[in-house]
This record gives structure tokens, C-alpha cells and sequence, in this order.
């Protein structure tokens, strides 16, 4: 549920976009944009603080977490996690660019970015079916999908190619979710629930270090051709099909 007031967010900043930046200019986008992050600073200064222990964040010593980094499950997590971020920058960077390769107007990305929010409310049916199935056959099922719309978006070359652009996110976001799961079971599983909040960080920040090395690498990838890209990520998500994730605590 969360997900989608985040999602109903994005889409109404992004048609309020459309008509600020054609009725006024990037300065008034500017001040908006301070305006609504002032707004949102006023709320969190008004939310109650958690005092259940579940949500209180203690000091975790460093060797306790040494242990945990040399996790090889750990590791795969990252490995995994550090893919759908750069998947996401893909889309940020390089998806105006396919539109104009294959004959679109450059201004039809924001026709896109709305149609596929729009499609990321029903994530909670798509995993109502998926949740039918172990975490493990779905993410195996998910890399497979994002995979072949990541090589279709290498190697299509026609106005069809939109159906890819729409569709991909989708799945990605869904797959999201997927990896949240895992990470929480993970920290279930080695009982660091009291240390979720740093846990969570720590993936995060393991899987920005990843990012950082594929990003350099992309980019000698990208001086090629920039949809070489996208064939990579392809291969990197069928290997990670092959990635075990199964551990005790998972269904």
C-alpha cells in the first residue's frame, strides 16, 4: 500500500511537471520543488517517534557486522540488489534516447513515465499471483522477464519498442519488493531484527559500491553504444537466475 501513495506521488508531480514547465519555467520548477520538500520537512517533524523495541536501532558492534559482510548469502544479495538499482538508472538516462532513435518525439517520455506509474498500482495483484509460488521461483521468474525485455530493448528497432519501455519498470518495481523481502528475511533469519534499520543501510550501502563498479563499466560499455548497456544487465539477470536463495526461513 505504501508503494502506491508513493507511486500516486510521482504521478501527480509529474503531470504537475507538464504544466509548470510549459506555462512557466525551470526557475518556478525550482521553487516548487523547495516548497514541497519544505512541506514534507514540516510533516516529519510531526511524526511520532516509535518506541518499540522492534523499531529502536541499538549499537551494533563492528565485528558482529564483519561477520555478516563476509556472508557469501550476503554477497549475493548485494550482487543482485546492485542491478536493479543500475536498471533504474538505465531508464533515468537512456530512455529519451531510444524514443528518439526509433522515431519518437523526445516529450513523449512523459506520456510513458505516467502510463507505466499507472501500470506499478497493480504490483499488489501481480504479487497476489506470483505469492503463490516461493521468493526463490519468483525471483528466478522476475530476472527471466527483465532479461528479455533488457536484450528486446537491445536489439528492437521499431515503434513497438514502447511496449518494452512501459512494461519494464513494472516488473522491476515488482521485483523491488521481491529483494525487500529477502532482506528482511535475511536479517530474520541471522537474528539482527533489533539492528534492521542498520542491516537495511548496510545493503544499501554495499549495493552502491557494486553500482559504482558497474557504472564504470558500463561506461567504457556505453562508449560503444549505449544499448550495449542494456545487453549486459540482460546477462547479469539470467545469471543471477542461478543464484540460491533459498535458506530456512524462507517459504
Amino acid at each position: 500500500m505504501l508503494y502506491n501513495y508513493g507511486t500516486l506521488a510521482f504521478i501527480i508531480s509529474t503531470i504537475a511537471f507538464y504544466f509548470i514547465n510549459t506555462r512557466f519555467n525551470i526557475d518556478y520548477l525550482i521553487i516548487f520543488t523547495i516548497i514541497a520538500n519544505s512541506i514534507a520537512f514540516v510533516f516529519s517533524l510531526l511524526l511520532k517517534e516509535d518506541r518499540d523495541k522492534e523499531a529502536s536501532v541499538e549499537n551494533i558492534k563492528f565485528n558482529e557486522l564483519r561477520l555478516i559482510y563476509k556472508n557469501k548469502y550476503f554477497l549475493k544479495l548485494v550482487f543482485i540488489s546492485s542491478f536493479f538499482g543500475l536498471s533504474f538508472i538505465l531508464i533515468n538516462f537512456f530512455y529519451v534516447q531510444i524514443l528518439i532513435d526509433n522515431g519518437y518525439n523526445e516529450n513523449l517520455i512523459s506520456a510513458i513515465i505516467l502510463i507505466y506509474s499507472f501500470l506499478q498500482l497493480s504490483q499488489r495483484i501481480i504479487i497476489s499471483i506470483l505469492d503463490k509460488r516461493s521468493i526463490q521461483k519468483n525471483v528466478q521468474l522476475l530476472s527471466l522477464i527483465l532479461s528479455i525485455f533488457l536484450i528486446v530493448l537491445f536489439i528492437l528497432r521499431s515503434k513497438y519498442i514502447v511496449i518494452a519501455m512501459i512494461l519494464f519498470p513494472t516488473f522491476l518495481s515488482v521485483m523491488g519488493i521481491y529483494l525487500e523481502r529477502i532482506q528482511n528475511n535475511f536479517i530474520d533469519n541471522y537474528k539482527l531484527h533489533e539492528y534492521r534499520a542498520t542491516m537495511l543501510s548496510a545493503f544499501n550501502l554495499f549495493s552502491d559500491i557494486f553500482e559504482v563498479i558497474f557504472l564504470v563499466l558500463n561506461s567504457m560499455i556505453a562508449s560503444l553504444n549505449y544499448r550495449y548497456v542494456f545487453f549486459f544487465l540482460g546477462i547479469m539477470f539470467l545469471i543471477s537466475m542461478k543464484i540460491d536463495l533459498k535458506t530456512k526461513s524462507f517459504t
